[in-house]
């Protein structure tokens, strides 16, 4: 009877360290891809250059604020950047980022 539990509890402990493991594969995963809405990206994008009273903001200073704005890595600020770009919101020149009207 003691092999038996034994087995029993072993078999309990591997299950419930595979859902922790599970748990924090997901959640990785989930962390990894942002998410933005195109019309809220420009939105904040206005409100950046807004604050900034300028067209213009220096690339380093619109990432660091981009960062800050979305709560994200400097990697994921450089991807919502490029979708700005894509979608023609922003201009970026000799480091230099500028609002397109």
């Amino acid at each position: 009877m003691s092999t038996m539990s034994m087995s029993h509890i072993t078999v309990m402990t591997i299950i419930i360290l595979a859902l922790c493991f599970a748990i924090v594969i997901f959640n990785y995963l989930h962390k990894k891809h942002i998410r933005y809405n195109v019309d809220d990206l420009k939105k904040t994008i206005e409100k950046i250059f807004e604050d900034a009273e300028a067209t213009t903001i220096s690339k380093k200073h619109f990432i660091i604020r981009m960062k800050n704005k979305y709560t994200c890595s400097g990697k994921d600020a450089m991807y919502l950047i490029g979708k700005a770009r894509e979608n023609h919101f922003i201009s970026i020149e000799n480091d230099q980022v500028k609002l397109e009207k």
